[in-house]
């Protein structure tokens, strides 16, 4: 193995040419060992002994290192397009080559198989927000991938139901754009604009040595509110 070799593809010709000269599979790890380089060897060297003798355990190890997952596998296969100018037989293979990286018909059962097949259809389905969270997870069956999202749907019927209670900003929170947003809890902000409609409201006085009022089209105040004053 060279590093620029596909990891992939040289697994698959080690384990066509193991099974063609007949190989006991509990051997293929220790065969395949001494022709590793770059992170797949690294990743072998990391293994426990008992692991790194487990061919399936040492090469699913190989392939995660490397960023080769099936979420990996299946973004490849729907990401395939037609290029002109080049043999349809060939782009066919080479389509029909990620379809079954990525659902591998060799080891799973045509249930499996199905199961792959719809629960990265639902999640491609799935709003955005949703499936970047969704994405933080490794989703182990269609289950799994059901309770994810019953989760996510009912922490933001409480969050909303949270916003509905409390439909004010509150002291330090910010918009999703990261803009401060303004206090509604009568704090300083509130007095201040309260202290300053007071200090307006104070008119010179009139004749009568009391506030005009009148002028403000205003009725006379309680006098011992002007006695406050």
């Amino acid at each position: 193995m060279t590093v620029q070799d596909d990891v992939e593809a040289y697994l698959t010709t080690f384990e066509r040419t193991a099974e063609r000269e007949k190989w006991p599979k509990e051997e293929w790890a220790g065969l395949l060992a001494p022709y590793l380089a770059g992170d797949a060897q690294k990743a072998y060297f990391d293994l426990e002994l008992k692991d790194a003798q487990d061919y399936d355990k040492l090469k699913g190890e190989i392939l995660t290192r490397l960023g080769v997952t099936d979420t990996v596998r299946a973004h490849r296969f729907h990401q395939w397009s037609y290029r002109p100018g080049q043999a349809p037989r060939t782009q066919m293979f080479d389509f029909i080559h990620l379809a079954r990286k990525w659902l591998r018909p060799e080891t799973r059962s045509s249930a499996e198989i199905v199961e792959t097949i719809v629960l990265n259809q639902f999640q491609r389905g799935l709003p955005q927000e949703v499936r970047r969270w969704i994405g933080q997870n490794e989703v182990l069956s269609a289950d799994h991938l059901v309770g994810l999202v019953e989760r996510y749907c009912t922490a933001r019927t409480a969050e909303q139901a949270q916003e509905e209670r409390f439909p004010f900003p509150r002291h330090g929170r910010t918009t999703r754009q990261g803009k401060a947003v303004p206090t509604y809890r009568g704090g300083r902000e509130q007095r201040g604009a309260m202290r300053k409609e007071s200090e307006s409201g104070r008119d010179t006085k009139g004749k009568n040595g009391n506030r005009d009022w009148v002028s403000r089209g205003s009725p006379p105040p309680n006098p011992y509110y002007l006695l406050q004053l």
